[in-house]
C-alpha cells in the first residue's frame, strides 16, 4: 500500500491511439538491441550489482512517463509466482504466474543510478507480495480506473529457434510464439545471455505498426542515453 497509496495517475499510451481497424486483434513487433549496447548494459548491471532486468524495468517506466508528460508511472509486471517459501515449489506442475504493479517515480532530479538502485529495493520488497492479485490491489486502493494499462515481462530462458533435446532422440524446437494480449500494449524482453530484443504485443485496432515502431525506437534511445551517461 505504501508503494501505491499516493498514486492517482494513469500510465498508458492512449494519446498514441490511431483507431486502425483490422481483422486480427493483436500484432507483434520486435527490435533487436545492438551488441555493443547489450555489452554496455551487462557492464552497468555488474557495476551496480543488479540484474539487467532491474535496469530495463526503469527504462520501460521512463518510456511510459515520456508519452504521458509525467515523472511517475505504474505498469504491471509478470512474475513467476515461484518465490514463495513453500517446500518443493519448483517441482509444482502448472502456472503460478501473476501480474503485480511496479512503480517508477523520478523525484528531486534523481540520477539513473539512483532510480535503478531504488527499483532494486522495490523488487526485493515486492517478492513478499507476488501472490496478491491485481483486482485485490485495485480494491484496496479504492480506484475506479485501472491501476495500469501496460504489462512488462522478462524472459532469459527460451528464444526463437531454440532446440531442446530429450531422451530417445526426441527434440523440441521453439520456432515462434504469438500471444493475444489482455492489455493494449505488452512489452516482452528476450534476453539469451548473448543478445537481447524488445518485443511489443499490441491491439492493432488501436495502434498502427508505425506507432509501435516509434515506441520501440524511443525505448532504445532512452536505453542508450542513460546507459552511456552512467
Amino acid at each position: 500500500m505504501n508503494l501505491l497509496g499516493d498514486y492517482d495517475g494513469e500510465s498508458d499510451f492512449k494519446n498514441l491511439e490511431t483507431n486502425v481497424h483490422n481483422r486480427s486483434l493483436s500484432g507483434n513487433l520486435r527490435h533487436n538491441v545492438p551488441k555493443y549496447v547489450y555489452d554496455k548494459l551487462t557492464h552497468l548491471s555488474s557495476k551496480l550489482s543488479v540484474t539487467r532486468n532491474t535496469i530495463l524495468e526503469v527504462v520501460w517506466g521512463l518510456l511510459i512517463q515520456r508519452f504521458n508528460y509525467t515523472s511517475d508511472s505504474v505498469f504491471g509486471k509478470v512474475v513467476s509466482g515461484r518465490n514463495f517459501e513453500i517446500e518443493n515449489i519448483g517441482s509444482i506442475v502448472g502456472m503460478l504466474i501473476n501480474t503485480i504493479p511496479t512503480r517508477i517515480s523520478v523525484e528531486n532530479n534523481e540520477t539513473i543510478k539512483e532510480l535503478i538502485l531504488k527499483n532494486k529495493q522495490q523488487l526485493i520488497q515486492g517478492q513478499h507480495y507476488q501472490y496478491v492479485s491485481p483486482s485485490e490491489i485495485q480494491k484496496l486502493l479504492g480506484r475506479r480506473t485501472p491501476l495500469f494499462s501496460t504489462v512488462y515481462s522478462y524472459s532469459n530462458f527460451v528464444s526463437d529457434n531454440q532446440l531442446f533435446e530429450f531422451v530417445n532422440g526426441i527434440t523440441l524446437q521453439v520456432c515462434e510464439g504469438v500471444e493475444n494480449p489482455s492489455y493494449d500494449i505488452s512489452c516482452m524482453i528476450h534476453d539469451t545471455g548473448d543478445y537481447m530484443s524488445f518485443q511489443l504485443s499490441f491491439n492493432i485496432e488501436k495502434f498502427s505498426d508505425d506507432t509501435i515502431n516509434n515506441l520501440l525506437q524511443t525505448m532504445e534511445n532512452i536505453f542508450r542515453v542513460y546507459l552511456f551517461l552512467s
